[in-house]
């Protein structure tokens, strides 16, 4: 049976943690640092980072009535899902967060003055970091990302590449999320997961989805969204005896071992004299 832990932060820690010099940030610190500024450059974190690498961490923390703050986390490679969440001081459910993501941002503006308690809950394997910023108002709402370059899936030829499309190709669709790994990168897309190799991969539309390999990588789907094709199926991911998952349509396994998928529901792949497949 897990001991739940539990950390309690006075003012006195607080004001001990500033007085002291500012350590160095690992990687995982300086990562989460860049995404909260890239929305709020001018937040200021206030103590140093909470880590832990259970499933659960609690603790304590002042908050001031009509300050705004924003609880911004990450969890390292093996990291499925991380949740935060926060408790007024009458014991109340304050907000929470639980994207399916190793990223969580909680923004909150403290309703009372007092003793808040933070909760941490990480989904998979891994350690995670969480720091608190003052923001000095309600944090704005995330932009729409520039569409990037989204990893696919790895060929005999090479790395697949597929630009994200955004909203207005989706019938209103939400626009892709900008997801950065371990490894410092950003990736866009959706549904994004993180690889053990520290990076992030994305599907290309709204319906997409990412299949982990054998070496801890995901190959994720770039087809087009299913409103496209008239409520055709979605793409699906096949892992072949190559241990490389390929997403989309119709797949047909090569002699190589290798899954060769169409874009498009109605696409068909020909076989070639070398025994892989070339698909529309």
């Amino acid at each position: 049976m897990r001991t739940l832990g539990v950390m309690v932060i006075t003012a006195a820690m607080v004001a001990t943690a500033f007085a002291q010099q500012p350590q160095p940030l690992d990687p995982l610190e300086s990562a989460i640092e860049q995404q909260l500024k890239a929305q709020v450059p001018s937040a200021v974190r206030m103590v140093p980072f909470w880590k832990g690498a259970g499933p659960k961490l609690d603790w304590m923390i002042m908050l001031h009535a009509g300050k705004c703050y924003a609880f911004a986390g990450a969890g390292s490679a093996g990291t499925q899902r991380l949740s935060l969440y926060l408790w007024g001081p009458d014991g109340k459910r304050v907000t929470e967060v639980k994207p399916w993501s190793p990223w969580a941002t909680m923004p909150v503006c403290a309703p009372w003055t007092g003793q808040y308690r933070v909760q941490a809950k990480l989904d998979g394997v891994g350690v995670f970091a969480v720091g608190l910023y003052e923001t000095g108002g309600p944090m704005p709402a995330a932009p729409a990302p520039t569409p990037a370059p989204v990893v696919v899936a790895p060929s005999p030829w090479g790395v697949t590449v597929s630009t994200p499309s955004v909203s207005i190709g989706f019938g209103g669709a939400p626009p892709p999320q900008c997801r950065m790994g371990t490894d410092g990168q950003n990736v866009c897309g959706y549904n994004c997961r993180m690889g053990t190799n520290g990076h992030m991969y994305c599907a290309a539309t709204p319906d997409g989805r990412c299949a982990m390999n054998t070496d801890g990588t995901f190959t994720c789907s770039g087809a087009p969204s299913v409103g496209t094709y008239g409520g055709g199926p979605p793409p699906e991911c096949r892992m072949g005896t190559d241990g490389v998952n390929t997403c989309g349509y119709n797949c047909r396994m090569g002699t190589d071992g290798h899954f060769y998928c169409a874009s498009r529901p109605d696409g068909r792949c020909a076989f070639n004299s070398d025994g892989t497949f070339t698909c529309p």
